[in-house]
């Protein structure tokens, strides 16, 4: 006999090849959410590479537009 922690207080008691197959698919289901949250994360890092290339030429877009018309204030 095995005995799982399931949580919140609660132990179950398995036989061997029960344990180990709940255990191995749990893993497996861990295994593939890992993967999920690995493909969550490297979508976020690209998305935030591509809004801080957009933050910088709005950045530079508004500092042009205030060159102009600081120019035609001036009369140049």
């Amino acid at each position: 006999m095995v005995y799982l922690w399931i949580g919140a207080g609660t132990m179950v008691e398995y036989s061997y090849p029960e344990a180990l197959a709940l255990l191995q698919s749990q893993r497996e289901a861990t295994i593939l959410r890992l993967q999920e949250n690995n493909e969550d994360l490297n979508f976020l890092r690209s998305n935030s590479i591509t809004v801080e290339v957009n933050m910088a030429r709005l950045f530079n877009h508004s500092v042009k537009l205030k060159k102009i018309k600081e120019a035609a204030a001036t009369g140049k």
